[in-house]
């Protein structure tokens, strides 16, 4: 105890500059009030750029939507206006018809054919 009252001033002196240096050593650690409001103003800054950025971005998809958007009212308009398979299926059928009818047709014509040309071969060979 005797040896501690001894050296009582050293071990307080020395305790103050280690605490003193260690004070010193967080506080530069630390960043201060002027540091902070640089890193606050440069953050502000580039989240207002990327604002504008994504703004900007934000009213080119809006613009595209609204062409596609467009554009796909245009084709519903034209879509409406295209025969459906019901129409196509009857359309078909009327052409079929019309097939066979004119394969009919065809069929009396040649025979009309045949006979006209017999009256003609009987008319040409009867001797005047």
């Amino acid at each position: 105890m005797e040896a501690l009252k001894e050296y009582w001033p050293i071990i307080t002196a020395v305790a103050t500059i280690l605490l003193g240096a260690a004070g010193w050593a967080i506080r530069m650690g630390l960043a201060s009030k002027a540091d902070l409001a640089a890193e606050a103003a440069a953050r502000a800054l580039h989240q207002h750029e990327f604002e504008q950025r994504m703004e900007a971005s934000l009213s080119g998809v809006r613009a595209g939507q609204h062409e596609l958007a467009s554009r796909t009212l245009r084709i519903e308009t034209e879509i409406k206006h295209l025969p459906t398979s019901e129409d196509i299926s009857a359309l078909r059928d009327q052409v079929s018809q019309i097939s066979a009818t004119a394969t009919a047709t065809n069929r009396e014509l040649q025979s009309i054919n045949h006979s006209l040309n017999r009256l003609e071969d009987h008319l040409y060979s009867r001797k005047p």
